[in-house]
């Protein structure tokens, strides 16, 4: 491990940066028929005594368009010092999913650019320590990619939710976000689950964990619709 030049320069106050003393290892996997990107980082202590990661800092972001969004909170910026379980960015034809087994903590998000914290931890000398991140493409909404995610981390998915968006004249609106939160959460402003993107019939199908919940539409050039409340069986 080493410094950054310019990571040093912003966050340096005078005091050098020193080198970790560990062999960090990063493997990018792309398992066979998979959609998601394994990201495996292990770190041995070469050091003849523990070190600590203090500050296990991670800068996510997307490009293509995509907006990010976080569970609970949505398009929004969530609090600081917020724990988050992933992190997600929706386009208009794709979208992504970063994924960990840890929830992290978010520290800043600034036009895209997000930066979080996981858990620190230490590492005995002589020992390794791994983390596994999940990188997941999506077709352009939230749902995609935690279809995904759910062959890799555990998630109730057992309850699915289908239906059409249509205009006032009853035409199929393809391409529209159908988005998934609590019953009541709107007015709480939290309680953000998923969306969904039409396909060109105007369908959509989502699943999550059983329960009730409201329905609302985005589409480009029409304001937000009218809710529907729904009971997720």
């Amino acid at each position: 491990d080493g410094v950054i030049p310019v990571i040093e320069s912003i966050l340096s106050t005078g005091s050098p940066s020193q080198p970790l003393g560990a062999e960090i290892t990063t493997a990018y996997i792309l398992p066979p028929g998979a959609e998601y990107l394994k990201v495996v980082r292990k770190i041995r202590n070469v050091m003849p005594r523990t070190i600590r990661v203090a500050m296990n800092i991670v800068g996510i972001v997307f490009g293509d368009g995509a907006r990010g969004m976080f569970p609970g909170v949505g398009f929004k910026t969530p609090p600081q010092g917020r724990s988050m379980g992933y992190y997600a960015a929706v386009g208009r034809d794709i979208s992504y999913g970063w994924y960990a087994a840890e929830a992290y903590t978010v520290l800043f998000d600034f036009h895209g650019l997000v930066f979080a914290s996981y858990p620190s931890f230490e590492i005995p000398m002589g020992e390794t320590f791994t983390e596994t991140r999940y990188l997941a493409v999506g077709t352009g909404d939230v749902e995609s990619v935690s279809r995904i995610a759910a062959t890799f981390l555990q998630a109730d998915r057992t309850a699915t939710m289908s239906g059409t968006a249509v205009d006032e004249l009853g035409t199929p609106i393809p391409g529209a976000l159908v988005h998934v939160l609590e019953e009541g959460a709107r007015a709480r402003d939290s309680g953000y689950v998923s969306n969904a993107r039409t396909d060109a019939a105007g369908a959509f199908r989502a699943s999550v964990a059983p329960g009730r919940y409201d329905l609302f539409v985005t589409t480009e050039g029409r304001p937000l619709s009218a809710g529907v409340t729904v009971e997720a069986t």
